[in-house]
């Protein structure tokens, strides 16, 4: 349960104790996204991969190598991304996706894992399907990652924010809006900090 306890404690202060005048973020991640398309280039969902910060790491993972080392084993791991998942449905994964201003339902997450790296830093993967394809024809969809309390900093990658398949790069071009950091006119505290990937297809 390491995993779940990070998370869920992080979660557990920003409902509790965190005010929104005074939140700041106490863990941060990296977020890559790459949106997913049918053979009919219609979005099915978007694959995400999370890099968290060094200290948080070395917390999450605290416990789990057993014999000491150094490896950790892959049920030890894929134990540690299904209580993630579970800690992070009822708070919708910290994904939204939108099209004209409607948010996009999403379906359990599927094909999730966790990895350490060389640098014992850990990484999460996985895709979350859209219930229902969406097809990507002259629309423009928004997506975005964030904590809404700001307990969590959630920030896209550079140069990674939004990645395409090659057959869906041929109709939509990606863009990056940088967050207003404005919290007096966003509907919650994350999302004034949180940047907005935006993707606009055409025929």
């Amino acid at each position: 349960m390491r995993f779940v306890l990070g998370i869920g404690l992080a979660l557990m202060l920003v409902l509790t104790t965190a005010s929104r005048a005074g939140a700041h973020p106490h863990v941060w991640v990296t977020v890559e996204t790459t949106l997913l398309f049918d053979t009919q280039k219609a979005v099915t969902g978007l694959k995400q991969r999370w890099t968290f910060d060094e200290m948080y790491s070395v917390y999450s993972l605290e416990g789990l190598d057993k014999n000491h080392d150094g490896v950790f084993d892959a049920s030890s791991l894929k134990a540690l991304a299904e209580e993630n998942m579970t800690s992070l449905k009822d708070y919708k994964y910290f994904t939204e996706i939108t099209v004209d201003g409607l948010a996009l339902e999403l379906a359990p997450p599927v094909e999730y894992s966790a990895e350490r790296d060389a640098k014992k830093i850990l990484h999460l993967t996985f895709t979350l399907p859209l219930k229902t394809p969406l097809t990507a024809r002259q629309r423009e969809l928004k997506v975005q990652v964030y904590d809404p309390e700001f307990y969590i900093a959630l920030v896209f990658a550079e140069g990674k924010a939004i990645q395409l398949p090659a057959a869906a790069a041929a109709i939509c071009k990606t863009s990056l809006e940088a967050p207003t950091g404005d919290a007096t006119t966003a509907k919650t505290w994350g999302a004034a900090y949180a940047a907005t990937a935006i993707v606009a297809c055409g025929q």
